[in-house]
């Protein structure tokens, strides 16, 4: 996060104009990744990470970062438990 308002600061690049009221209701360009995949997948083809963390420390973040994810997927939710195992 520091990195990124640096960057911007000293930039000066311009963040756009405020949101007002309910953003979540607002349409839109979607400009956030929607799952943790795709974060990852977008993280490990930064250029402004590599410089920010350095290559060897987002090697490492993101090696971290993919075992969550995997661990996260492989666990079976209530929810499937209800619909799948419990029905």
């Amino acid at each position: 996060m520091l990195g990124a308002a640096g960057r911007g600061m000293g930039g000066r690049i311009d963040p756009g104009p405020p949101v007002e009221g309910n953003g979540y209701a607002q349409g839109g360009e979607r400009t956030l990744p929607r799952t943790w995949r795709e974060s990852l997948d977008l993280a490990a083809k930064s250029e402004f990470l590599a410089a920010a963390l350095g290559p060897e420390f987002l090697k490492i973040f993101l090696a971290i970062k993919e075992q969550e994810c995997a661990r996260f997927a492989a666990e079976v939710s209530e929810l499937d438990y209800a619909w799948y195992l419990r029905g």
